[in-house]
């Protein structure tokens, strides 16, 4: 049985849009989006702190969105500092958690430091 000789084609490349109009693209990071303070110090991304952001299911706790960023901020400064971690821009970190409000305050706290996430 012979195969064909070899065949070279081109694929011309073809590029899809959507109908909707485009989406910004900020250049900032997601927790300066999410927790942005405005000039009134009560906002946190442009909504008022004592907005309830995360509500566990399991027990019932929420966090406000000025807790959460209190929180995510307090947790990046205390694996920043501490003598036996001092996480830095780039490193890599891993969540091992639960589904609860702890793992946002893990992940935002990273991410404001710049650290890689990988979660299980």
């Amino acid at each position: 049985m012979r195969f064909p000789s070899r065949i070279i084609t081109t694929m011309v490349p073809k590029i899809y849009t959507s109908p909707l109009s485009p989406v910004p693209v900020y250049d900032r990071s997601i927790f300066t989006h999410l927790f942005n303070t405005s000039n009134d110090s009560n906002d946190v991304g442009g909504f008022p702190g004592s907005y309830t952001a995360l509500v566990d299911a399991t027990t019932g706790t929420t966090l406000t969105r000025a807790h959460l960023k209190e929180l995510a901020l307090s947790f990046g400064y205390g694996i920043k500092h501490h003598p036996n971690i001092r996480a830095k821009r780039g490193d890599t970190i891993m969540i091992y958690s639960q589904n609860s409000v702890a793992w946002p305050v893990v992940l935002f706290g990273a991410g404001k430091l710049l650290i890689r996430i990988d979660d299980i």
